[in-house]
């Protein structure tokens, strides 16, 4: 996972210094990506490097001269594990005109404290290209730059996506979400193999097509390997253990238990069949394997892999209230923003 910080400065650079700024920075060690890349292009376009610098001072003339973007808008400064990013924003970017950041991994130590090294040779940078060396340093703009960390903050397209109609957000149902969360990511451990996934969805559809049958279990008829994946389902809460009491005579069912334990207290009470008058101990007892309705909420529209992605996310280090989710417009698929 990338972080990114930040820092701003109410100043406005123009165009014309800021190829002067990127040199001084390289010669500080600070190598500019996309300077450096263009300047390699110019490099095969002239067959040598003589007059590379003379087309570079043509073609940024020429772009600003058009009227279009500045021909230096800011520049990038790789190093291992991390990366400073330099924006030269326009003067009418009031009070952030130039932003010099960070981009590192979690790994990186101290990133604070090389964004302030960084800052210090931009303000450096700024003041040898706008003195020069003969110029003494008090007549510089940039002497005592004041650098503000710029504060990171929900966006104004995270807060719309996560304010629309249909939109669910952890911020928004973080009580009651607690114990789903827990649960649904017991499910997503599953679901996410692929045997199991397509066994609970054959399981769901024979339920929801009245074919319970599909999920009985009569003695030795559910394969070892199904039957492992049923007490992980129960575990999950993603289907529950019945038992189904049936007429011999009919065929028709009588009603459901829980357990084997509830049918020994209604067969120890002496009840008898509503259909043929027979002791229900006498009937047709067998085992059902029930999909509970979070299987059919984590099986619609790949409902599991959204949580998937939502856990893995929250497991990168993004805040779950920084996450919102919503089902897309079909309702075969989601939409997540973090």
């Amino acid at each position: 996972m990338l972080f990114i910080e930040s820092r701003i400065a109410d100043i406005f650079v123009n165009h014309a210094t800021r190829v002067t700024v990127l040199e001084g920075l390289q010669e500080r060690g600070f190598i500019p990506l996309i300077r450096s890349s263009r300047l390699h292009f110019f490099e095969q376009a002239l067959l040598g490097v003589e007059r590379v610098k003379e087309l570079e001072s043509l073609v940024a003339v020429q772009s600003e001269t058009e009227g279009e973007v500045p021909y230096v808008r800011g520049d990038v400064f790789c190093f291992e594990g991390f990366a400073h990013f330099l924006v030269f924003g326009d003067a009418a970017d009031e009070g952030q005109a130039l932003r010099a950041g960070i981009v590192y991994e979690a790994e990186v130590a101290d990133a604070s404290l090389k964004l302030e090294d960084f800052c210090r040779n931009v303000q450096a940078a700024l003041e040898s290209a706008s003195h020069g060396a003969s110029t003494r340093k008090e007549s510089s703009p940039f002497i005592g730059i004041e650098w503000k960390r710029k504060e990171a903050g929900a966006g104004e397209a995270f807060a719309l996506f996560a304010n629309s109609d249909g939109a669910e957000t952890d911020a928004k149902n973080m009580p009651a979400r607690a114990a789903e969360v827990m649960e649904r990511t017991r499910a997503v451990e599953i679901l996410e193999d692929k045997e199991a996934r397509e066994f609970l969805q054959r399981l769901t559809e024979a339920y929801a097509d009245g074919r319970v049958a599909e999920g009985a279990s009569v003695s030795g008829a559910r394969e070892p390997a199904h039957e492992a994946l049923v007490e992980r389902f129960a575990a999950a809460g993603l289907a529950r253990r019945e038992t189904q009491v049936s007429c011999r005579k009919s065929g028709r069912s009588l009603f459901r238990l829980p357990s084997p334990d509830a049918l020994a207290i209604v067969t120890a009470s002496n009840a008898v069949c509503s259909e043929c008058g027979a002791a229900v101990a006498d009937e047709r007892a067998e085992e059902l394997v029930t999909p509970t309705p979070l299987a059919s909420t984590m099986l619609k529209g790949g409902a599991w892999l959204a949580s998937s992605l939502r856990a893995a996310l929250a497991s990168a280090g993004i805040p779950e209230n920084e996450i919102a989710a919503r089902a897309a417009d079909a309702g075969t698929d989601a939409r997540i923003l973090a």
